[in-house]
């Protein structure tokens, strides 16, 4: 398995490259995912109190990777949740 470590040090430790990129992976992700948020928010009405929410990780399902869900407001416009 490929490996990547620090040169210059003494105390240089391999890394296996799997797992360095995994977490690269998921941190450009996760970049994405909040340029993505930020600029639907950016372009929603002003009307309507729009709330972009997270999905709690216990609800979060790997083989539909979706995070986020934007939503209402209901308690903005004098709504209660059921």
């Amino acid at each position: 398995m490929p490996t990547i470590a620090l040169l210059g040090g003494e105390d240089s430790v391999e890394h296996s490259l799997r797992s360095v990129l995994t977490g690269a992976v998921a941190y450009l992700l996760d970049v994405a995912e909040a340029v993505v948020i930020h600029s639907v928010q950016s372009g929603l009405s002003g009307n309507l109190p729009f709330v972009v929410e997270r999905i709690p990780d216990q609800d979060f399902d790997e083989s539909r990777p979706i995070r986020h869900r934007l939503t209402i407001d209901l308690s903005a416009i004098g709504l209660e949740q059921a």
